[in-house]
């Protein structure tokens, strides 16, 4: 397992028949109005947090242990939880939302709008923002940030010591050089293909760019071309699925399960609107006849 599933698994252990009621503090519903009583329910989680602490904290986990740790719950903290819902109307509000936050708000709105502005020259343009998010320092005079203002620094930041720079990103890229149904050293006679090495791909970078990335994962790549198989009411023949393990250096056995549990869920998707459709139209002749 990797480490994130060993840490889960232990964790799981250790939390295991534990028990942790809602209401160790009160009922979370105000008796006046039936609606909900926010500083019980505060006090609820907090408690709750507290218990899973104390049971779980110091958990092993292969050679180490677990080390838990409660949130800052200080009034910068608090103060940071009351103004998120302003930030949510600055980056999804309407028009007129925005405009009111900036005339109820205007100190709020401009410190919005500079950290904004910032993220965009910050950020690395040309990647899949779905997949990759990338922020690199641009070192101009007029940046807000103070480490820009600093310059230009005399050496190249790299990832780490004698590594590669923060401008180069480790995104898959197949090697052309191994194929399907090739023998090879790590696959034997039924090679699925392989994905460029670290050395590789870095000097692959250096002269190509990221023309040849993989942005999508496999996963990705095939549930888009199931779906637009399903729009045009065809199913995949073989050599259509052989080309599509090519592309996610995958089994053709690993491909088909992905299509078929795709295709499973456009189906029952579509079972699914058909139905309520049928129920609406037969509530609407209902409706009808009782007139």
């Amino acid at each position: 397992m990797n480490r994130v599933e060993m840490q889960n698994g232990c964790l799981a252990i250790s939390h295991s028949n534990l028990f942790i009621p809602s209401t160790l503090q009160g009922s979370n519903f105000n008796p006046q109005d039936g609606g909900i009583d926010y500083e019980t329910l505060e006090k609820n989680l907090t408690s709750a947090a507290d218990v899973y602490i104390s049971k779980c904290d110091g958990a092993p986990c292969g050679e180490s242990t677990i080390v838990l740790m409660k949130g800052n719950q200080d009034d910068l903290a608090k103060k940071y939880q009351e103004r998120r819902p302003h930030l949510l109307t600055f980056l999804k509000g309407s028009k007129k939302q925005k405009e009111e936050l900036k005339a109820d708000q205007p100190i709020l709105y401009d410190y919005f709008s500079d950290i904004w502005s910032l993220r965009n020259r910050h950020m690395v343009p040309g990647l899949p923002s779905q997949y990759v998010f990338q922020l690199l320092l641009c070192y101009e005079k007029d940046c807000i940030h103070p480490l820009c203002k600093e310059g230009t620094p005399k050496e190249e930041e790299t990832w780490f010591p004698g590594g590669p720079a923060l401008t180069y990103l480790p995104i898959p890229i197949p090697d052309v050089k191994s194929r399907q149904g090739q023998s090879c050293e790590k696959c034997g006679e039924e090679c699925t293909g392989h994905y460029l090495k670290p050395v590789d791909h870095i000097e692959h970078v250096r002269q190509n760019g990221y023309s040849d990335c993989q942005f999508e994962p496999p996963r990705s790549v095939i549930e888009k071309e199931t779906k637009d198989k399903a729009k045009k009411n065809t199913a995949f023949s073989n050599d259509e699925l052989q080309a599509l393990a090519e592309k996610c250096c995958l089994p053709v056995t690993d491909v088909h399960m992905w299509v078929e549990h795709v295709e499973g869920i456009l189906s029952r998707r579509k079972a699914r609107t058909l139905e309520r459709a049928r129920q609406k139209a037969a509530q609407g002749k209902g409706n009808k006849s009782s007139i």
